[in-house]
């Protein structure tokens, strides 16, 4: 079989302490103040009387205030600007 380069999901992080979402990449803002801004994918789920649920992922840049990193968990492998993505290993 072919060598194939594994999936690589983006580290969890808490939208405002309580949402989850994906942290996809960041990006600053340069005007009166530097302002760093994070992507997210927030999954959600919409709910219809008399249907299956519609799972959905919406995507949002936030301001890094609003982002609330979890323990233990490696973001040097979402892309920075300035920088490139460090590899999974």
């Amino acid at each position: 079989m072919d060598e194939v380069e594994p999936l690589r999901m983006p580290p969890m992080v808490l939208h405002k302490g309580q949402e989850l979402a994906f942290l996809l990449r960041w990006r600053k803002t340069v005007g009166d103040a530097v302002i760093w801004w994070g992507e997210l994918a927030i999954p959600d789920t919409r709910e219809v009387p008399g249907t299956d649920p519609a799972y959905m992922v919406t995507h949002r840049w936030v301001e890094s205030s609003d982002i609330v990193t979890l323990p233990g968990v490696d973001y040097d492998v979402v892309p920075h600007p300035g920088r490139p993505a460090r590899r999974n290993r």
